[in-house]
């Protein structure tokens, strides 16, 4: 009998995510924007999934508090069990009572929480809303999340690689030592719309009954270009909005520009 292959989500963490990096680039960040104002302590993670970022925040600091918005019940259960076990292997597991799991829609009206330090929507998740109206209401809705000087933070990609289509793979090794091959496949890019359809497969060890999972994450996303998002944050009420880059592959700074990469991974920072 084969044994039960790795959950997607847990798949996906280790393929993609490094939430202990991307907490340490938030820390430095607010540091950046608001060198006066005290170390920041709450975080709210929307379009949480499995919570990592809210999770790895938690347990940073004893002072630090997170929310994590997830709007997918499964995906909530799974958040629940993964952050109780990744605290524990943190040995933060006496900090569970300070992340809090929300089955929610981030839009939600009926959603009463209270104001963060730090909102964050990682993952390209803000490109799900396709036109300006969507996207704005999102925008207006993460500002309103903030206290007085709080920062909402989002990751974006582009470059002309982000509109071709083909499928880039790469063998990842877990620290407990599974290893599996992780595929971004880009399907379609509709340049009338800047719509992008894209798939994360994987293809695990031979001894598993299933090796091969397709399809396990399916995007519909709008690829925004930068100064379309800065005016819509604009439009939503930031004051000001700072595009952070890597451009040497060792660490994100503020840059005023972006040479034409061939593809790039980058961070918007706006102050409320």
């Amino acid at each position: 009998m084969s044994p039960r292959p790795p959950h997607k989500l847990e798949l996906y963490r280790h393929a993609v995510q490094h939430p202990q990096a991307e907490c340490q680039f938030l820390l430095r960040a607010y540091q950046h924007h608001r060198p006066t104002r005290p170390a920041p302590t709450r975080l709210r993670e929307d379009f949480a999934g499995s919570a990592a970022i809210a999770t790895h925040w938690v347990a940073l600091h004893e002072s630090h508090r997170a929310l994590a918005i997830e709007n997918h019940a499964p995906t909530c259960r799974y958040a629940l069990r993964a952050s109780a076990h990744e605290l524990q292997t943190l040995h933060a597991s006496h900090r569970d009572i300070d992340l809090y799991l929300i089955e929610s829609d981030v839009l939600d009206p009926q959603l009463d929480v209270p104001p963060v330090d730090l909102t964050v929507a990682f993952n390209f998740s803000a490109l799900i809303y396709h036109d300006r109206p969507a996207l704005i209401r999102y925008f207006k809705n993460a500002r309103q999340s903030l206290r007085t000087a709080g920062l909402f933070v989002m990751d974006i990609y582009g470059g002309p690689g982000a509109s071709t289509i083909g499928t880039q793979s790469r063998d990842v090794h877990t620290p407990d030592g599974q290893a599996f091959t992780y595929h971004w496949e880009q399907r379609r890019f509709d340049h009338a719309t800047a719509r992008t359809d894209c798939r994360i497969h994987f293809t695990l060890d031979k001894q598993y009954a299933k090796p091969e999972r397709r399809n396990a994450f399916k995007y519909d996303w709008r690829l925004w270009t930068i100064p379309e998002l800065i005016e819509c944050l604009r439009e939503a009420g930031f004051k000001n909005t700072t595009l952070w880059h890597d451009p040497n592959s060792t660490r994100y700074r503020p840059v005023k520009s972006l040479p034409n990469h061939h593809d790039f991974v980058a961070y918007l920072v706006a102050e409320k």
